[in-house]
């Protein structure tokens, strides 16, 4: 539901991906979601299957996705 950045940064880590090639089936790329309660399971399938099929979409609930932007040291 970003409009500006993730598609931008998801565009460029895809490119990043196709440059490195076989290497890159040893990469997982992961997407967090930061709004859970818009960004459902199915929302995030369909909407990261327009970079990759390599990427992979991670919800849950409000209190796990506060743990997670905290663990990578994301501000929201």
């Amino acid at each position: 539901q970003c409009p500006d950045l993730c598609p931008t940064a998801l565009t460029t880590l895809t490119e990043v991906l196709k440059q490195l090639g076989p290497e890159a089936a040893q990469i997982q790329p992961i997407f967090i979601t930061l709004d859970p309660e818009r960004d459902r399971p199915e929302v995030l399938k369909e909407y990261l299957s327009h970079f990759s099929p390599q990427w992979l979409g991670l919800t849950g609930g409000r209190v796990q996705m506060n743990m997670a932007a905290n663990a990578f040291k994301v501000y929201h």
